[in-house]
């Protein structure tokens, strides 16, 4: 990993915003610039919280999970580089929240209202506004069904057509990284020096980004495994179950190295005791 230029990190940055925002006031009042309304008090229930919906779902990292005194869930997310596949991701995210806050046996009414932000370092929906709003919306009746669900992708790039005197300077802080006379960026910016300055936040910042480099490693080296036993689906889970247990454990690069070996997974299958009802079959 290369050296870290400290003095560049910004909000933008993935950790850093978890850390900021990790603040209840300043979440709140971010939620409020961005969604335009008044909120009594917020919850963090979690900065940067991993989530899997069910045992063999796709797993996702969420930057900030909030709820307010209402019990309306919101996941904001900084995504700084562009995806053909954000839009979408966003709806994964929705549905993540969903199964997450109902349990079996509770009345589909009792699901909360649910809100999915992706603050964009870029214009995701490409026709140059600051602010993009989704909720369901029925064509026949042209009108809104609303659901409980909203999800919102800002774009800082269109700050100068920003209409809401609230929001407008916060976009440009995103975006050029310098501030107008508003207290809500000053208070932000003077946090995100204040953090970056301390030692043991630097130490976690970098144990997080080689945290996320082992875990692009593995996928990658899952995915070639899984490879060589195409569709099979039980295989997959089990390497993700000893996956969890040995990174876990500190035992990464052993996990790596095992993975180009049917006889050393089995074995360590074993030794997690992770059972599979056919181990020769599958291998």
């Amino acid at each position: 990993m290369s050296e870290i230029n400290w003095s560049a990190i910004t909000i933008t940055d993935n950790y850093m915003f978890q850390t900021v925002f990790s603040d209840p006031e300043l979440c709140k009042e971010l939620l409020e610039r961005v969604l335009h309304i008044e909120i009594d008090h917020v919850e963090v229930l979690d900065a940067e919280r991993s989530l899997i919906p069910e045992p063999r779902a796709h797993g996702i990292r969420m930057d900030v999970y909030i709820a307010d005194g209402h019990g309306t869930i919101y996941d904001v997310e900084v995504q700084k580089y562009d995806s053909d596949d954000l839009v979408k991701r966003s709806r994964y995210y929705l549905s993540a929240n969903d199964m997450d806050c109902i349990v079996a046996g509770q009345d589909y009414h009792s699901m909360r209202n649910s809100f999915v932000i992706f603050i964009c370092m870029f214009d995701p929906i490409k026709h140059g506004l600051p602010r993009y709003t989704i909720t369901t919306f029925c064509r026949e009746t042209d009108s809104e069904m609303f659901d409980g669900t909203t999800r919102v992708f800002v774009n800082p790039t269109a700050w100068e057509r920003c209409s809401d005197p609230r929001l407008r300077p916060f976009l440009k802080y995103l975006e050029e990284n310098t501030m107008e006379d508003d207290g809500f960026c000053i208070r932000v910016d003077e946090a995100v020096r204040r953090v970056r300055d301390r030692p043991e936040w630097r130490q976690n910042r970098m144990k997080w980004e080689c945290a996320l480099m082992d875990e692009r490693r593995i996928g990658r080296a899952e995915g070639r495994a899984e490879g060589r036993a195409e569709g099979r689906a039980e295989r997959q889970s089990l390497l993700a179950q000893l996956k969890d247990a040995m990174v876990g454990d500190g035992r990464t690069e052993e996990f790596l190295d095992a993975l180009g070996d049917a006889s050393r997974v089995d074995a360590l299958l074993s030794e997690y005791h992770i059972e599979w009802h056919d181990q020769k079959q599958a291998t």
